[in-house]
């Protein structure tokens, strides 16, 4: 999600949040009003987080992660994903995830690298995460 207000970075407001809940801690506060925060949800998430529909707190932070990595560009549109992947928000969250591709016809093994901020694995209460991870893992066969 790109602002379309130039004057807007979310790792700026997330920045003030922070030092302004450190700053109420040392002044005794128990708490902090959350403005900047709630500045920073309504334009992070532009239409997507409304009352009465559904959206989780994974979905926000997954928006929240994209426009940092924007944000460390000024919301320049085409950054090559190349420079996004060395961002300290890049760095920290994303990881990489290598499909290969067999084709039953030839044989061939086609490897891709895809970049990822969350990966979603399915219900793991059956199995462990080690044989969840494996599963997304697994070699697609192409017929």
């Amino acid at each position: 999600m790109i602002s379309n207000d130039s004057k807007f970075c979310s790792m700026c407001i997330l920045e003030a949040h922070v030092k302004q809940i450190l700053l109420e801690r040392d002044r005794g506060t128990p708490f902090a009003y959350p403005l900047s925060a709630i500045i920073l949800i309504k334009k992070v998430a532009q239409g997507l987080f409304e009352v009465g529909r559904q959206c989780d707190a994974s979905e926000f932070l997954l928006c929240l992660l994209e426009n940092m990595i924007q944000s460390s560009f000024g919301y320049v549109n085409n950054v090559p994903f190349k420079l996004q992947k060395e961002t300290a928000i890049s760095k920290i969250f994303q990881g990489m995830l290598e499909r290969q591709i067999i084709c039953c016809s030839c044989n061939k093994m086609t490897t891709i690298e895809e970049a990822f901020l969350d990966l979603s694995l399915v219900n793991i209460s059956s199995n462990s995460i080690e044989y969840q991870l494996k599963q997304a893992r697994s070699q697609p066969v192409l017929t």
